[in-house]
């Protein structure tokens, strides 16, 4: 539980310093880079404009600093699950029988949802998760995957189970 007073938020944020040491330094990169180059790019080199950051106002430079590191970060994930997606879409796509092939229903953030014949799951299960940790790899970033399989999104339980 995170408190909501200022003893509390304080006692969060150092918190968060102490789990993640190198966190206020990829910040302060993330901000001089976005100072020099006026934009910020995702993996995929997706580019945001972000001229504010140059603003007399330090109220819109702390915002386009905040836009910088959810546009590299949330952006980033974006690229990272198309990616994913669209191996995903064309590994099914080479079942030869249409009626075997997983469907992709929804894409939400960084879950995607399929639908998949019961006989199909366990192979499904087992490529989506390949595709999914080897996809993109990040100089040293484990990527894991984990699935879940139900009847319904209500139903969902880790898969495998146990």
């Amino acid at each position: 539980r995170l408190e909501t007073d200022a003893a509390g938020a304080a006692t969060a944020v150092s918190l968060v310093r102490r789990l993640m040491p190198r966190l206020e330094s990829f910040r302060a990169r993330v901000a001089a880079d976005l100072r020099e180059t006026r934009y910020v790019e995702t993996l995929m080199g997706k580019r945001r404009a972000l001229p504010k950051i140059l603003s007399t106002d330090r109220k819109k430079v702390s915002r386009a600093e905040r836009q910088a590191l959810n546009t590299l970060c949330q952006g980033s994930a974006a690229d990272l699950v198309k990616v994913a997606m669209a191996e995903c879409v064309g590994r099914f796509a080479q079942i030869p029988d249409p009626r075997d092939r997983p469907r992709l229903v929804l894409q939400l953030h960084d879950e995607l949802v399929f639908e998949v014949p019961e006989r199909r799951v366990a192979a499904t299960a087992a490529a989506v998760k390949d595709v999914l940790e080897v996809a993109v790899t990040l100089d040293d970033v484990r990527t894991e995957a984990r699935i879940a399989t139900g009847a319904n999104w209500a139903d969902l339980a880790p898969y495998p189970p146990g």
